[in-house]
């Protein structure tokens, strides 16, 4: 077989592979739809960690203080809520927020919220997990999400909201999403 023949054919062959890929369920633009239902284990998702100490006083006058095992809390006048910036890729799709926290009495919940920012004066809360008014430390996971990265129009922040005082602490946040198809990215033409 000629040269050209089977540079012919290798072409053909990736154009079809690519189009393959792109037409998939976890490529182009119908993998949003396509993807629900998926659980918080799945290795189709990527996680986006943040340790309690990357959140900063939103409100108020208090400070941030921590304890040993990396938690923080807040220390008097109570500015109760704390942020971080979501910096995600263009395209994922948020499917689930966890929230881990302390509460040493068991009388306080914390909320955690993902705000979509489309201009400095304005702020939508598109998702929102609670904890449990429980003792000790503990974990609460969203129900499944299908919030699309819009960087284009949104800024995105993770607001927590604290109840009280020492006896309620943060130790951290993940947000589960599913990262975009690189075909999506790169060829859109194919994708469409």
């Amino acid at each position: 077989m000629k040269t050209g023949k089977r540079v012919t054919i290798v072409c053909c062959s990736l154009v079809a592979l690519m189009l393959l890929v792109a037409s998939s369920p976890l490529g182009g633009y119908a993998r949003s739809a396509a993807l629900v239902g998926i659980q918080p284990d799945s290795p189709a998702l990527r996680h986006y960690n943040l340790p309690a100490w990357g959140f900063r006083p939103l409100t108020g006058g208090g400070i941030i203080a921590d304890d040993i095992a990396g938690c923080v809390y807040l220390t008097p006048p109570y500015p109760y809520r704390l942020a971080a910036p979501l910096l995600l890729p263009e395209g994922s799709v948020v499917k689930y927020m966890h929230l881990i926290v302390y509460d040493a009495a068991g009388l306080d919940d914390v909320h955690l919220y993902l705000d979509a920012i489309p201009e400095p004066t304005a702020v939508s809360q598109v998702a929102h997990v609670q904890s449990l008014m429980v003792a000790g430390y503990g974990s609460v996971t969203s129900s499944e999400l299908s919030v699309t990265v819009d960087m284009a129009t949104n800024a995105y922040a993770l607001e927590v909201v604290l109840a009280g005082d020492y006896h309620t602490q943060l130790c951290g946040v993940r947000v589960d999403y599913i990262p975009p198809s690189i075909f999506a990215i790169a060829l859109p033409h194919i994708a469409r």
